[in-house]
């Protein structure tokens, strides 16, 4: 037993130093700015570190390369990412990290991405056991190259993602082993900070509001710690929903709720009207949305695309398959929490719009907040279509996901890199703001090649070290385990 669990643990250790490869090299592959709206928030914190006192000698580390302060953005909330931001780039200049500040600020967001890829295992573990369809779920979302674009880039989106992956697995944890006056304090808090930090998780109040409410109506055995979680979830909702309102008033909602209230009807079909018309792009784009924001990208290879449809069919076979499948208690309330999250989230786009009488089309980013649900109900899926046939089908799973993480890693860095020099081509970078503000584009592309030196050599060698952890993830083999071993309120 002591030497399963060891193995277990090794095996986790590859997979989250896999997804720190793969979202640092995106952080260094990338060129700054090539990642949506990175050139607003990176702007946006420079001004935020500027401002703060006794900070005048740090200038031209905070705002390359002249020390002049960037053009004034528009903030759009997101208050707590800018206080974060804006002191871990104080901290990156004070150490002397010069031009490469913004680049090491990348660095510490792409943190993130281990973090979604822990709460991917744990998550599916606790649902299925095993070690087989969490090392799944984890392999999906380390490689998954959009997801860690935003990971490795100066951007609310990593955070975001990063919190709402261990508010999940929290609920997760309150519908399979019960609520607990802690884990709904930690649930409340977890789901509060993500959507604090970036309103794409803002679906996550009322969906967790939910699993709150169906969590405290079964009845255990302790009554007193029953109720003590009542009265905290009680509270934590009216909380909850006073956030999601003070969220929403940076956007002027007012008129759409008013729109809303006099023709439901109207307003729901206009919702399902753009949710329907955009979910293909909105899919699409969650994979193909690889760099070079603005007018051109960079493409993701064939091969890429035809190893994303071969999976996508296998998981949506399994995932019927197990949807049909006999299941109560604890298992039935995790298929109802995967479907409501992801109908949430899909949802979440095509409702701001309508409510703001806006047209714009939604990128795939929208979808990375329930990436645990997707990457779990993958797994799961995938090990009711193989069944017995499961564990030989791991190594071929690694490969393929690291051919999925190693193909759009090529591409991008062919679509930027022109020659030996690692020189940057200007057709192929996104050098103005959004909103409509134009950022002077000699100097951002100034800022851009005084921090790209520094990636070459260390790309390298994370690649070095990607093709290790593939060794090491073909050498280990995960057990697959039934989707019996759902464990319930009574094992807490």
């Amino acid at each position: 037993m002591a030497t399963l669990r060891a193995a277990r643990r090794t095996l986790l250790l590859v997979l989250l130093l896999l997804a720190g490869l793969h979202s640092a090299s995106a952080a260094l592959i990338r060129p700054l700015f090539q990642v949506s709206d990175e050139i607003t928030y990176l702007g946006s914190l420079q001004r935020s570190a500027l401002a703060e006192p006794h900070e005048a000698k740090l200038a031209p580390c905070l705002s390359p390369p002249d020390g002049a302060p960037p053009p004034s953005m528009p903030a759009g909330g997101k208050w707590l990412f800018h206080a974060a931001g804006a002191r871990l780039l104080l901290t990156a200049c004070a150490g002397g990290a010069g031009p490469m500040a913004p680049v090491w600020l990348r660095l510490v967001f792409s943190l993130s991405l281990p973090v979604i890829a822990w709460a991917a295992w744990r998550s599916t573990r606790l649902v299925a056991g095993g070690s087989w369809a969490p090392a799944v779920a984890a392999l999906a979302v380390a490689t998954q190259p959009v997801l860690a674009k935003y990971a490795g880039s100066v951007s609310p989106d990593s955070l975001a993602n990063a919190c709402a992956a261990i508010a999940i697995l929290l609920a997760l944890r309150a519908l399979v082993l019960g609520p607990t006056p802690w884990r709904v304090l930690a649930l409340l808090g977890w789901t509060g900070l993500a959507a604090a930090i970036k309103d794409s998780t803002l679906f996550l109040v009322p969906l967790h509001g939910l699993v709150l409410a169906v969590a405290l109506l079964r009845r255990g055995d302790d009554g007193r710690r029953q109720a003590h979680a009542r009265t905290v979830a009680a509270a934590g909702i009216v909380v909850g929903i006073g956030l999601a309102a003070l969220t929403w008033t940076r956007y002027e909602v007012g008129p759409g709720v008013r729109r809303a209230v006099e023709s439901p009807v109207t307003f729901a079909s206009r919702v399902a009207s753009d949710a329907l018309g955009q979910v293909s792009s909105l899919l699409v784009s969650a994979w193909t949305s690889l760099g070079g924001f603005g007018a051109m990208s960079a493409p993701l290879p064939a091969t890429a695309v035809m190893l994303v449809l071969a999976l996508s069919a296998a998981i949506t076979a399994g995932l019927l398959q197990m949807l049909a499948a006999p299941g109560r208690g604890a298992l039935c309330q995790v298929r109802w929490y995967l479907l409501l999250a992801l109908v949430a989230c899909l949802l979440q786009a095509p409702v701001r719009q309508v409510l703001l009488d806006t047209v714009d089309l939604h990128q795939g980013r929208w979808l990375f907040p329930v990436a645990v649900p997707v990457a779990m109900a993958g797994a799961l899926g995938l090990e009711r279509v193989l069944g017995r046939q499961a564990a030989r089908a791991w190594p071929l799973l690694a490969v393929a996901g690291l051919l999925l993480m190693a193909l759009p890693w090529l591409s991008v860095t062919q679509w930027h890199v022109l020659d030996p020099a690692w020189r940057l081509d200007r057709t192929h970078l996104f050098l103005f703001s959004t909103g409509g503000l134009d950022v002077d584009p000699g100097r951002v592309q100034s800022i851009i090649l005084n921090a790209w030196p520094a990636a070459r050599g260390t790309v390298m060698a994370l690649a070095a070290a990607a093709g290790v952890c593939l060794a090491l993830l073909l050498g280990l083999g995960p057990l697959p385990e039934s989707l019996t071993h759902v464990r319930h309120a009574d094992h807490r």
